[in-house]
């Protein structure tokens, strides 16, 4: 190629590259790989579902959900009760400050009753039989408006005796 198949004002040194561009695109591809790699680690929203338990004489009472998510996401609840005694009105409650700024999508199975009371958010499922398990779904969505920590107490009940509780934290990053 000869100088004047260039054009007007491009000269052959303009293509050869600059030594003191070259540290600054090592820099760039060096954060871009930090970044890529606190993401694929979780850092940022996702990663695996988080299991917390509590037990008592009555019942093993369960929760998944991931730890860390992001603004607008959907993510999955599960509630896993099971029942080592007879449980005469199976009660999940869930703090109205853990589910703040989140929109409840989904619930399955329906809840036979649902309620407020005490602070807390409540769905009943009716009775449970020594040896029977209770799966309860949710699906929610990280609202706009929320970021930090959400923390709460997610409780089961027999009616209004409580037989097992859990303290969870939801942490959403923009």
């Amino acid at each position: 190629m000869s100088q004047d198949d260039y054009p007007i004002g491009v000269q052959t040194a303009h293509l050869r590259p600059s030594p003191a561009r070259r540290p600054m695109n090592i820099a760039a591809v060096l954060i871009l790989a930090v970044f890529l790699g606190a993401a694929l680690a979780g850092a940022f929203g996702g990663g695996p579902q988080r299991r917390a338990e509590a037990e008592s004489a009555d019942a093993r009472f369960a929760v998944e959900a991931p730890a860390i998510h992001r603004n607008g996401k959907f993510f999955e609840t599960r509630f896993i009760v099971e029942a080592s005694a007879d449980i005469g009105e199976t009660v999940i409650a869930v703090d109205e400050t853990l589910w703040r700024d989140m929109t409840l999508n989904t619930m399955t199975p329906a809840p036979a009753k649902e309620s407020f009371a005490d602070g807390a958010f409540r769905f009943s499922f009716g009775p449970l039989k020594a040896g029977d398990t209770l799966v309860f779904k949710t699906d929610l969505q990280i609202n706009p408006s929320l970021a930090g920590k959400n923390s709460g107490l997610v409780a089961l009940y027999d009616g209004r005796r409580r037989l097992a509780s859990l303290d969870l934290v939801i942490q959403a990053r923009p």
